[in-house]
């Protein structure tokens, strides 16, 4: 219960250092995946903000990619794997596309 507790003022630093400096990827791709549904700890009021952030945060990047997981909620690997498999292959074949033509 400790560890539960001491988590959110890690995220709170960690998300602090990060809209300060964010991380330079001009040209990376960049995806962030959301959950799409509420769970435990993220009601509807909390998973639309967090929603609404991470569009803010893939919008910031030159190729940024915001993708929603309509079934995930929270614990996207468990909950969302589908969506988190196609969009690492579809970031493969990109990056296969831009080897061919380059």
């Amino acid at each position: 219960m400790r560890t539960r507790a001491a988590e959110p003022v890690s995220v709170v630093a960690d998300l602090t250092a990060l809209r300060e400096s964010p991380p330079h990827l001009a040209d990376v791709p960049v995806t962030v995946i959301s959950a799409g549904r509420t769970s435990v700890g993220m009601n509807a009021r909390v998973r639309e903000l967090a929603t609404a952030s991470h569009a803010h945060r893939a919008a910031r990047y030159p190729r940024g990619r915001h993708v929603i997981g309509p079934q995930a909620d929270h614990m996207m690997p468990v909950t969302g794997p589908d969506v988190i498999a196609a969009e690492i292959l579809r970031l493969i074949d990109g990056a296969s596309g831009a080897e061919e033509s380059g």
